[in-house]
């Protein structure tokens, strides 16, 4: 199973190793769960559903799913939970206790990130399933217990920088909120601000591809602006795009239709040239700060005013000529910059500490596959084994 595992590390089956406790699951319904409100959490296989008025377990444990669409997404979702106190376990969750050979820690940690793909059964199109026999069959890697504490103990430092940093970064997202309210959406902050059309400061780019690939493909979504085969792993235009529309360095995209009414404009900055579906809105700023319109159009104060441009019932269409032909207050062009400089510079401070985070998470992954594989080694201190 294991090449080059320690002396000192057994190779074992999660059946031979570990205690599963699905005796102590509590399978109740959505409506009966409604009649039992209380402070102990009842958990699925991927978090927290509910809050019990009674419990059933209570120690530590950990959780594997039993069933769910996580199982396909190893790299975004974990397959596993550790859970601490009193608490509940709906039935498409398998509990695992800690014995002698094996903590619900280590379990935890271990198939944390482990693709279980060549175990599972598939119960209908999409839905699979780990059944209590291809979990007992599970190949698992044991260390000795006082090197299975410190291992465990290790990674929980790095889980807790994660955390901080994760913390830091929602605390930063609500400073930013605050900012904008206070410096566009605010009734107070628009107080001497000037009624203009948007027609004088925006206009439309007609340019479209003469050739199939001419730019790099585009696509705008609500996460930002982005090379189609990145975000959807591949390229998905036609055979030809020749006729797509062409963005230019500091232009604005928008999708001309919307299922909820809500609108979003990127502005292309990777790149020099890209070209886009004609089924999105194109367009440049003049006469008014770029950075400036960019958070001013994405603000919640013109997502009002926008509602009453849109059209249709259920699915809301947007445009172009609807988006110039508004009327809207802004300030004057230096508190434009001055606005903008402020709103930049606290979404650079966010994008630093995401990219810090998604650097501590990669770190962290890469540190796990060598601790839980026995490449690395842990110096073991005199620890109390749980």
């Amino acid at each position: 199973m294991a090449r080059g595992k320690p002396q000192d590390w057994v190779e074992a089956t999660v059946g031979q190793a570990c205690s599963i406790r699905n005796d102590l699951r509590l399978p109740i319904s959505k409506e009966e769960r409604a009649g039992m409100s209380g402070r102990y959490p009842y958990y699925g296989p991927t978090g927290e559903l509910d809050r019990l008025s009674e419990y059933r377990l209570e120690g530590t444990f950990a959780l594997i799913g039993e069933d769910g669409d996580h199982f396909l997404d190893v790299e975004n979702k974990p397959q596993t939970l550790l859970v601490s106190g009193r608490f509940n376990v709906n039935n498409h969750a398998h509990v695992i206790a800690s014995t002698d050979a094996c903590s619900a820690e280590w379990f935890f940690n271990y198939f944390r990130h482990r693709s279980l793909i060549s175990s599972l059964t598939r119960q209908g199109a999409g839905r699979y399933k780990l059944n209590k026999a291809a979990l007992e069959r599970l190949p698992i890697l044991l260390p000795p217990k006082t090197e299975q504490v410190a291992i465990n103990s290790l990674i929980r430092e790095w889980d807790r920088a994660i955390d901080a940093s994760e913390e830091l970064i929602a605390a930063r997202e609500k400073r930013h909120c605050w900012l904008l309210q206070r410096l566009i959406e605010h009734k107070a902050a628009r107080a001497h601000w000037e009624t203009q059309e948007l027609s004088s400061l925006i206009l439309e780019r007609s340019e479209r591809s003469t050739g199939h690939d001419e730019h790099p493909v585009l696509t705008s979504s609500r996460r930002g602006l982005f090379l189609q085969s990145e975000y959807f792993s591949k390229q998905v235009t036609s055979e030809d795009n020749t006729g797509y529309k062409i963005m230019r360095r500091g232009d604005f995209t928008f999708r001309s239709m919307s299922d909820d009414g809500r609108f979003v404009f990127n502005r292309l900055g990777k790149y020099d040239t890209g070209i886009i579906s004609p089924a999105y809105g194109v367009f440049y700023a003049d006469g008014v700060s770029p950075e400036f319109l960019a958070h001013y159009l994405n603000s919640a104060y013109f997502a009002q005013l926008l509602a009453r441009e849109t059209q249709g019932g259920t699915r809301k269409a947007l445009r172009f000529s609807a988006l110039a032909g508004m009327e809207v207050d802004l300030p004057s062009r230096t508190d434009q910059e001055r606005i903008a400089s402020i709103l930049d510079g606290s979404r650079r401070e966010i994008g630093l500490l995401q990219a810090q985070l998604k650097m501590l998470r990669r770190q962290k992954r890469g540190l796990m596959q060598k601790l839980l594989t026995g490449k690395w080694r842990v110096p073991i201190a005199e620890v109390e084994v749980a």
